[in-house]
């Protein structure tokens, strides 16, 4: 029977962690949570009550056409990403109907995230190696940014 004890104090300390989770639960789940599956329903409210920071892509085709024309000229291979992909949140440069100039991005650290030699990158995204490739010239003296093709 004292072997038994054991097991006794076990099934004890187990029934009492499942009595202490199912009471402090309720306090640390969210009301709106369940509602529409294992998701939190309020959380969409919560979202749009956020200050936005990006503007969408059709946002900046409106001022910025010479650009979607040099990507249509061009055929650019760039013509799928989105503006601020490269260019960071500009929805205040847009609130500010163009009056706050946004910083150009450092072309090299921002050219090698997508372009830098990466045996786990797909082989249809043009690869290099920086420092041999470019011999320390920014990316832009070669190539349109907008239209990569050697210019």
């Amino acid at each position: 029977m004292k072997d038994w004890l054991h097991l006794i104090r076990l099934s004890g300390l187990f029934g009492a962690a499942v009595a202490a989770f199912l009471v402090v639960r309720p306090f640390f789940v969210p009301e709106t949570f369940g509602d529409l599956g294992h998701y939190r329903a309020a959380a969409i409210t919560d979202v749009q009550a956020r200050p936005m920071h990006y503007a969408d892509r059709a946002t900046c085709e409106t001022c910025h056409g010479d650009v979607v024309a040099l990507r249509i000229e061009k055929q650019s291979r760039h013509a799928a990403l989105n503006c601020q992909g490269c260019h960071g949140p500009l929805a205040a440069h847009v609130a500010s109907e163009g009056e706050q100039k946004p910083t150009l991005p450092d072309v090299v650290p921002l050219c090698t995230r997508c372009h830098e030699q990466s045996a786990g990158r797909q082989k249809r995204i043009p690869q290099v190696d920086p420092a041999e490739h470019s011999g320390g010239e920014k990316c832009s003296t070669c190539h349109l940014p907008h239209a990569p093709g050697v210019s």
